[in-house]
């Protein structure tokens, strides 16, 4: 699968990016909003974006309207330490839909908008992908 990361602290872009291409993904990993819709206006594709919410400048919401107005259809998950209801309402609103995954406090639950298993699911779809190539 062909990922796009959106994350501003370097160590956690890092190993998300490890981890995920450990398990057979591309991933191109960018610390500003900036940098990513530049990205996209190049043309390249992908598969999945996953985005913090709560970053300096431009925000995961604001990044995931734009690259929604100008890319091919993706899927999103989104990433917060903060996932209170008014973030769920914005991932919802920004076309995050069934893709939201929330670390952290979830005010109550340890994570909302993700079935169980969904991460393993899109880790599958990504290998047969790359099989595919």
């Amino acid at each position: 699968m062909r990922i796009l990361l959106f994350e501003d602290q370097p160590d956690t872009l890092e190993l998300t990016t490890r981890i995920l291409r450990h398990i057979g993904h591309t991933v191109v990993g960018f610390p500003n909003g900036e940098k990513i819709i530049e990205y996209c206006d190049t043309g390249a594709g992908f598969d999945l974006l996953i985005s913090d919410i709560g970053l300096p400048g431009q925000n995961g919401m604001q990044v995931l309207a734009k690259l929604r107005s100008r890319c091919q259809p993706f899927k999103a998950i989104a990433m917060t330490a903060y996932a209170r209801d008014v973030e769920i309402a914005q991932c919802r609103a920004a076309g995050v839909h069934n893709q939201a995954f929330f670390a952290g406090r979830a005010e109550g639950r340890d994570c909302a908008g993700l079935p169980r298993g969904h991460m393993k699911d899109l880790s599958n779809a990504g290998r047969r992908s790359a099989r595919k190539q």
